[in-house]
């Protein structure tokens, strides 16, 4: 088992004028704080989904976060995906991409096992409120390797906002397919407001960017 710690480092631009988001990542074994097995700058591109030029990066995604979390890579199967009428072929939707969205949030509390923490404790984190959900590729579908990187951002004591971006991976950079502002909310069980528990975020910390 690998752990990638990544750091958002700012935005710049390389010679030719091109915007690029600017990462470092270091690759750890076994743990997140196990011992370094190799480090990197990553350089990721906006680029046009069908002619590949490259654009502007969305405000949006310049906002600063608090905490980086992306899953592992995965595969994206048939029944996931939804009839295109325009290209006539099975491609990633909506309800697919919210499922990942989904998923990378589930990672990021610790697994399936944290969140019945919730319920002893007496509490749930809930979906309160979505926002700039957009499909940006049409060319996503079956067999397709993909992964979701979530960034998140404590609002208060009640209130956790996830940005998710999907992406596609790629033999040259990795392509994103989806993104989305997903605002969660922590609620007792009489459905009044609560604090989340200290262990969530810390949760998301040590689960970020695990891969195996």
């Amino acid at each position: 088992t690998m752990f990638i710690d990544s750091e958002h480092l700012g935005f710049g631009k390389r010679d030719n004028g091109e915007e690029v988001s600017v990462w470092e990542q270091t690759c750890r074994l076994n743990q997140p704080d196990g011992e370094v097995i190799n480090s990197a700058i990553a350089y990721y591109r906006h680029a046009a989904i069908h002619e590949g030029d490259a654009m502007p990066w969305p405000e949006r995604t310049k906002r600063s976060y608090d905490v980086i979390n992306t899953t592992p890579n995965f595969r994206v199967y048939r029944d996931e995906c939804e009839f295109e009428s325009q290209t006539l072929t099975n491609v990633v939707g909506m309800k697919a991409v919210l499922r990942y969205f989904e998923r990378s949030r589930t990672l990021g509390l610790g697994g399936p096992k944290k969140l019945d923490q919730c319920v002893t404790e007496g509490i749930a984190i809930v979906v309160a409120k979505i926002d700039g959900l957009e499909v940006l590729d049409t060319s996503t579908g079956p067999g397709s390797l993909v992964f979701v990187e979530s960034e998140v951002k404590l609002r208060g004591k009640s209130i956790v906002i996830f940005h998710h971006s999907l992406f596609r991976v790629d033999e040259s950079s990795n392509i994103l397919i989806a993104e989305g502002d997903v605002t969660c909310a922590c609620v007792t069980a009489e459905g009044k407001a609560g604090a989340f528990p200290g262990w969530t975020l810390d949760a998301v910390r040590k689960t970020a960017a695990q891969t195996s």
